[in-house]
């Protein structure tokens, strides 16, 4: 059964929403492409999407042939969850190999912006999968710095190196054969900036990971896309997080059409058995079936807090809620 939304289709409208970011790259090593609502953007919603500003760009091939993974997280902090969309290739061995070294590629041809081809991409041999993590420069003293690197590790640079790189502020590119990120303000020294950004985080890379493993994706698939739609729960200036229902809402007619189809029949079943006034469930063995009891129970805490026979649950799965 074809979905309702195309996969495509689906990608045009997050392109053209403000409030929702983007990230390419691997665990420890991504980019992120975020822009502001009133913040001025090129938009090209054809058949390569692109978001472009002052501070960065944002390519997706709409019309490769993808995999979309909807997907949902229990929060640290009940009764919250997070949830997002990671667009998916089919993997081969070939595309599990990457550099582990530095390497120059030679001109960006495939820049966003035709006024960057020229410059020239180095593949700093730090992500995992089918993508790439890169610099770009057109600056000499950079040039010289980085050919002197090929060949190295980068995690195994001195701090001096380090530090002369991101000195210089290159560009940062980060792509998959499905999309590409471009980030064009500097790097953040002290906290991360907002709007496109970055983050090489030395001691994530040690786990090799494609992505984060809250993240479930199905056998057989490597992530090339990871889409942030806009959070079901908004952090307020207290430290207080207020449920966005409109979010949540929207995310959950994608979540229907691309997510994960055991915990769709479950939410289902569990409401329909404390309705019932069923015996409450044994806490299970599996932890991922207990996660998926607590996920569908904090939905229903927060969309029917008055449900009758719902605290009882909540006593055994989310006693935090009850306390």
């Amino acid at each position: 059964m074809e979905a309702a939304v195309s996969v495509s289709d689906l990608l045009r409208c997050y392109v053209s929403d403000a409030q929702t970011a983007f990230s390419v790259g691997s665990f420890g090593a991504l980019a992120e492409f975020q822009r502001g609502t009133d913040e001025p953007c090129e938009l090209d919603l054809g058949n390569q999407l692109q978001a472009v500003t002052a501070r960065g760009a944002l390519r997706i091939d709409a019309c490769q042939p993808v995999v979309a993974v909807a997907h949902e997280s229990i929060s640290r902090r009940a009764p919250q969850w997070t949830h997002g969309l990671t667009i998916c290739s089919h993997s081969t061995p070939d595309m599990i190999s990457r550099l582990a070294t530095i390497a120059e590629l030679g001109p960006d041809s495939e820049a966003v912006q035709a006024q960057h081809r020229a410059a020239l991409l180095f593949d700093l041999g730090v992500c995992v999968g089918d993508t790439r993590f890169c610099i770009r420069t057109s600056d000499d003293e950079l040039i010289t710095l980085l050919r002197c690197q090929v060949g190295k590790v980068f995690v195994r640079l001195s701090e001096i190196v380090v530090g002369a790189i991101v000195a210089k502020d290159p560009h940062r590119v980060v792509y998959s054969k499905q999309a590409r990120i471009e980030v064009y303000q500097p790097i953040g020294r002290t906290r991360t900036p907002c709007g496109p950004h970055t983050h090489l985080l030395p001691r994530l890379l040690r786990s090799a990971r494609t992505h984060d493993p809250r993240v479930r994706l199905p056998g057989g698939l490597l992530p090339c896309l990871f889409v942030h739609p806009r959070p079901p729960f908004i952090r307020q200036s207290d430290g207080t997080a207020r449920h966005d229902p409109a979010a949540a809402a929207g995310f959950a007619a994608v979540y229907a059409e691309y997510g994960d189809a055991e915990q769709l029949a479950l939410n289902k079943c569990l409401a329909l058995a404390i309705r019932r006034g069923e015996p409450i469930w044994n806490k299970a063995a599996d932890p991922e079936r207990h996660r998926r009891v607590r996920l569908a129970l904090r939905k229903l805490v927060v969309g029917q807090p008055d449900m009758p026979g719902l605290r009882a649950w909540l006593d055994r799965f989310e006693p935090a809620l009850t306390a």
